[in-house]
């Protein structure tokens, strides 16, 4: 899976392509959230605008990625046992000591029982020959702004840490070591500092060394959602990826496949006539759908393939069925309908981590209106 990681250069990684001797650029941009629902609503309806503008400007794929890490304590750790050594040098008050090491104990125990949890957010851009690997990211970063988003491209060591991540973050720092080897093969060392040691693929189920994950895709959209409905998955408490591929459609093939697509559904309400028959559905298709060709043809939406994945993470069997649980709940309760990628979690899990290869492949299309509400 990760042998396809050729080489890391400043800021991209270069991945095997289709041919062996061909190599394939991506960049990954670090993007620091803003909290869009404590906004009021004429903020959340600029920052949807903004993000409508930032959809229409591209015209290439990007996958985002959301990631769940836990919080790092051993920098800030490590500067608050400064203080407490220099403190208890000029007080000499030896009882600092020991409410630091009670304090850090307290600290450290949160974090095993992993209940401080953060999330990391990414855009991964592949490199389209035709345009230029720099040019997109450009693009990108000029629609970041406009945005007030504050992001930065990673590079060399940064990069190295967010590719390992996705696949060692649920393990703790003495637990890597326990798997860790002694030697390192340095004809392949991206492989070994980034893979890990074993998977193992089951129907409904991926192992990654002592981690569990399952992969639950979007089947289905409601009509209509609210803007930010994402939030309420990104909020919820557990450890899980967030995948989603923006595949922009151009504009020839929109407009055959909507006027195909216009010509079925005219036929069909023509036949249901004929019988006499009632289907609510497929008028309220037919309107939806004039009412898109019209927005394209005024050039005031574009079109959009959408895949939604979450990986949902574990260290035992009954961790793994209470988070796929409570994220398909979750997606329920939005009316989106979440299946299990079952017989092909090891194309989900490909699809969840940031080599921006939608392996699994489950594309819906929409609209830019529509898809701004991920945001």
């Amino acid at each position: 899976m990760l042998a396809k990681i050729k080489k890391l250069m400043p800021g991209m990684p270069f991945l095997n392509g289709a041919e062996e001797d061909s190599l394939r650029k991506l960049a990954i941009l670090e993007i620091e959230p803003i909290n869009f629902t404590i906004r009021n609503e004429q903020e959340k309806q600029g920052i949807n605008n903004g993000f409508q503008k930032f959809l229409n400007a591209i015209d290439f794929t990007i996958q985002i990625i959301i990631g769940t890490n836990y919080i790092n304590l051993d920098n800030y750790i490590g500067a608050l046992e400064l203080k407490v050594e220099e403190l208890v040098k000029k007080t000499k008050k030896y009882i600092f000591n020991k409410h630091f090491e009670s304090y850090r104990e307290h600290l450290i125990n949160t974090i095993k029982d992993r209940s401080v949890l953060d999330r990391s957010f990414y855009i991964v851009i592949p490199e389209k020959i035709e345009i230029g690997l720099d040019v997109q990211v450009g693009v990108v970063e000029q629609q970041l702004k406009v945005l007030n988003l504050r992001y930065k491209r990673l590079n060399d060591e940064k990069l190295l840490q967010v590719l390992t991540s996705f696949f060692n973050d649920i393990l703790t720092d003495t637990e890597k070591l326990k798997f860790a080897d002694t030697t390192i093969n340095k004809e392949n060392y991206l492989h070994y500092i980034i893979a890990p040691r074993y998977i193992k693929n089951f129907p409904d189920k991926i192992s990654v060394d002592e981690k569990e994950c399952r992969i639950i895709y979007a089947d289905g959209y409601p009509r209509t959602v609210e803007i930010g409905f994402l939030d309420k998955i990104i909020t919820l408490n557990g450890i899980f990826d967030i995948s989603i591929f923006i595949e922009p459609i151009s504009i020839e093939t929109m407009m055959i496949m909507l006027n195909k697509e216009l010509q079925k559904q005219r036929a069909d309400l023509f036949a249901a006539e004929l019988k006499s028959a009632v289907n609510p559905t497929l008028e309220i298709q037919y309107q939806d759908t004039r009412v898109v060709l019209e927005n394209l043809q005024k050039g005031n939406e574009k079109l959009f393939y959408i895949s939604f994945y979450i990986n949902c993470k574990a260290t035992n069997q009954e961790g793994l069925d209470l988070i796929t649980k409570k994220v398909e709940a979750e997606l329920n309760a939005m009316l989106i309908i979440p299946r299990r990628a079952l017989f092909r979690m090891k194309s989900g899990l490909k699809s969840t981590i940031p080599l921006a290869e939608n392996e699994l492949g489950i594309r819906r299309n929409i609209t830019t209106k529509a898809l701004a509400a991920f945001f």
